[in-house]
């Protein structure tokens, strides 16, 4: 497996654990964290505060199907589900 690969399953694996350093870790110091038309987080810092949201209950379940890489991309194709408070 290629360092990128490691990487990306390094934070996915860190995610379902609500492992804070080891996902900030993964992650550079000018990440972008964007849900278009919803919200832009910019920055460690940023992101750090959306990873225990309000309104998510828990650590989300995370299933990676395949990685794919090209060149320094990889993409990640897989399934994610996490418990909303309000629905």
């Amino acid at each position: 497996m290629t360092v990128n690969k490691q990487t990306v399953r390094e934070y996915m694996d860190a995610f379902r654990v609500t492992d804070h350093e080891r996902i900030l870790d993964c992650l550079t110091d000018d990440v972008v964290w964007e849900m278009p038309g919803i919200y832009q987080h910019v920055g460690k810092e940023a992101f750090d505060k959306e990873i225990e949201n309000e309104n998510f209950v828990g650590s989300p379940t995370i299933q990676i199907i395949k990685l794919v890489e090209e060149n320094n991309t990889v993409i990640a194709e897989g399934a994610v589900q996490g418990r909303n408070e309000k629905w």
